[in-house]
C-alpha cells in the first residue's frame, strides 16, 4: 500500500487514489492479507509506512471498486463481504 524509496517515503495505490475511487480488477485474486490491510487502511482513514528512518502516515480514504467473475469465486466473494461489509456496501 506504501513503501520506502531512497529518498524516504512513497505513496501507494491507495493513497495516490485518496479522496478518490480505488478500482481492483479481479479482486478476488487479491491475497487475503492484502485485502485486510485495506480495509484496515480504509477504517483508519490513513496507512502507515515504517523503515528504520522512522513512521509515515499517508492519508487513504477512497472509494473501493473492485470487480470479479462472480461465477468462478462465489466462496471468495462471501470472504470479502464479510470483510469490508461494515465499510462499503457490496453488491453481486
Amino acid at each position: 500500500l506504501g513503501g520506502v524509496g531512497l529518498g524516504g517515503a512513497l505513496p501507494g495505490e491507495v493513497t495516490l487514489a485518496h479522496g478518490g475511487v480505488l478500482f481492483l480488477n479481479e479482486v478476488t485474486e487479491f491475497r487475503g492479507e492484502t485485502l485486510a490491510t485495506l480495509a484496515n487502511a480504509m477504517r483508519d482513514g490513513h496507512v502507515t509506512v515504517a523503515s528504520s528512518r522512522g513512521a509515515v502516515q499517508m492519508p487513504a480514504r477512497v472509494w473501493l471498486v473492485g470487480a470479479a467473475n462472480v461465477a468462478r469465486y462465489d466462496a471468495r466473494l462471501q470472504g470479502l463481504r464479510s470483510l469490508f461489509n461494515d465499510q462499503v456496501g457490496v453488491a453481486s
